[in-house]
């Protein structure tokens, strides 16, 4: 159960952040099922709050915006930058954020192919 798990856990994206670890294991962390099931619960909530003005930094300068620094009107987007930066460190670099299904739909596709895996695997060990 450890060696099952802890991939999970640590490559989930919560307690290592995608921005924080090296472009390889980035690949290797779209593999893990509890990073698309992290995306799926974490997305909704900081979508839900990304306009309320505790998530939203005033920078004082109406004139400034960097639309790749999630900086729009002099106002810095923490929830969305949190979601979707894949430079600001600690950041979870979801790049499917804006459609809300994906998450979703790639768990069901890995299921199905989990799903299929053990049915061939056990066909395999007893044909009859």
């Amino acid at each position: 159960t450890p060696i099952a798990l802890i991939p999970q856990l640590v490559l989930g994206g919560l307690m290592v952040p995608t921005t924080t670890v090296p472009a390889y294991v980035d690949y290797l962390m779209y593999t893990i099922p509890a990073r698309w099931g992290f995306e799926a619960a974490i997305v909704p909530q900081r979508s839900a709050v990304k306009n309320d003005t505790a998530w939203i930094l005033d920078l004082g300068d109406k004139d400034l915006t960097s639309a790749g620094d999630f900086i729009f009107n002099g106002e810095f987007e923490c929830a969305t930058a949190q979601m979707a930066s894949d430079s600001l460190t600690g950041a979870w670099a979801f790049s499917t954020y804006e459609t809300i299904y994906i998450p979703y739909a790639v768990m069901g596709g890995m299921t199905l192919l989990l799903f299929v895996f053990i049915l061939v695997l056990l066909r395999r060990r007893d044909p009859f």
